[in-house]
């Protein structure tokens, strides 16, 4: 009975492990797609030769939407100060300063934010592979264990039989030496006696 209650609660676990494996499997694989889908865009953007930030990972992310409201900003300002100022004012050349500081500091944060749809495609692939293979590991746990379950059914039923072939053997045992201890002896009263006058 311990033993069925241990092999019934294992049983249970590697059930639950399979069970846990395929959802975490349908999760992954359903990132990956998404995954997969900001790749393509981004691949297609690069052999295009759009710009990165027409992508729409990219170009919904909050920053570099902050970025590029800093950037016109301060091209706002620079063509106003230009209407009133010499090319060579300290003015203008601070503004040009912060235009081409705001356009690297854009171009670099797009281009972190292509390099990190590249890095999560790969990580999402990666991380699937794993769980599939994982999960076929656990499916052959799960067939073995269902193998080793009628094994173990098979090998219970012959031994309740052989304890039942056992038992009456046990009792026969007994019957026969109760017999041999009440062996009946040669001797039958022929003639019962009369008692004396």
């Amino acid at each position: 009975l311990m033993t069925d209650r241990l092999g019934t609660e294992q049983q249970n676990v590697v059930v639950q492990k399979l069970a846990a494996l395929q959802a975490a499997e349908t999760k992954a694989r359903t990132e990956t797609i998404e995954k997969t889908a900001q790749y393509n865009q981004l691949a297609a953007a690069k052999a295009n030769r759009e710009p990165l930030d027409t992508v729409p990972a990219i170009a919904s992310n909050p920053y570099i939407q902050g970025l590029k409201g800093e950037l016109a900003t301060q091209q706002r300002q620079l063509t106003q100060a230009s209407k009133e100022l010499g090319e060579r004012h300290p003015d203008i050349i601070k503004l040009k300063g912060a235009v081409e500081n705001a356009e690297r500091k854009l171009q670099t944060e797009i281009s972190n934010a292509a390099r990190a749809i590249e890095n999560d495609f790969e990580a999402a692939k990666s991380r699937e592979r794993q769980l599939v293979a994982d999960l076929a590991r656990q499916k052959l746990e799960v067939q073995s264990l269902n193998g080793k379950a009628v094994e173990y059914t098979a090998l219970e039923r012959e031994a309740t039989s052989n304890r039942e072939v056992l038992d009456r053997l046990l009792q026969r045992s007994r019957e026969t030496a109760l017999t041999r201890e009440l062996q009946p002896t040669n001797i039958r009263v022929l003639d019962w006696a009369d008692t004396p006058v």
